[in-house]
């Protein structure tokens, strides 16, 4: 779905309501309608989530983008303001009202749907796991999710935040930081490293990184596969025949 134009009703928006908040709630129910209207709403799976946690910058708070409440940082971010974000998952007849707490990931997509439409997926590696059982059954995975990330962005580099724990700067803990996030979900106090239970999860953290990185393979590389100078912009795109005629 391509959102914007948003700014046509945000000004009737309560204030408290974010600038995203606006156009998704406006295309989402345009889409949910258009299911309905068409009679395949009963046949459609509607999965509405977010990639990250809010846009955690000065820039990004000064124009409502968005508010992680008591989570810590956001984007860009390991901590849970920056990848713990809620799911919608809609299906009449399929998936019946409730919540779940349980644990999944936007990786998780992909062999999800695969698995809903009975199709194969390819003979490659994937990091994601159907969680059918847990949209449709209710039931557990009982996976275990690592969040192994070094980011960066390209767009632009002069992005600030008024939280000093969040620094710009890229920032290694060894050993890593572990928290409770049942009884301490702010991540404000690390649980210490010392004792025999942090030590095996400690443990089982670098087990599943070094095999992980052992079996890890990089698929082909697109840009190696050339160019085709047609599909290239032109700086005077009524010119002909293309893309002769682009001498720019």
């Amino acid at each position: 779905i391509n959102i914007k134009y948003f700014e046509l009703f945000f000004y009737f928006l309560k204030p408290t309501m974010t600038i995203f908040d606006s156009k998704s709630i406006f295309y989402v129910g345009h889409l949910v309608e258009t299911l309905e209207r068409t009679g395949v709403i009963n046949n459609t799976l509607v999965f509405f989530t977010s990639d990250n946690g809010l846009v955690f910058s000065l820039l990004s708070y000064l124009s409502r983008g968005g508010i992680a409440g008591p989570l810590k940082c956001g984007k860009s971010t390991t901590y849970e303001g920056g990848m713990r974000e809620p799911a919608i998952a809609y299906w009449p007849g399929i998936i019946k009202p409730g919540v779940t707490h349980e644990m999944a990931s936007t990786l998780d997509i992909l062999p999800t749907l695969a698995r809903l439409a009975g199709a194969e997926l390819p003979q490659v590696m994937l990091d994601g796991v159907d969680m059918t059982d847990i949209l449709v059954k209710q039931g557990k995975v009982g996976a275990l999710y690592l969040k192994l990330c070094k980011h960066s962005n390209n767009e632009k580099t002069n992005s600030t935040t008024p939280d000093k724990d969040c620094s710009a700067l890229r920032k290694t803990h060894d050993p890593p930081l572990i928290f409770d996030l049942e009884a301490d979900p702010c991540e404000l106090y690390p649980l210490s490293v010392d004792t025999p239970d942090i030590q095996s999860v400690l443990q089982q953290v670098k087990t599943v990184k070094e095999q992980f990185e052992s079996s890890m393979v990089f698929g082909e590389s697109q840009m190696a596969k050339g160019k085709d100078p047609s599909l290239e912009p032109c700086c005077n795109p009524e010119c002909s025949p293309k893309p002769s005629c682009c001498q720019c």
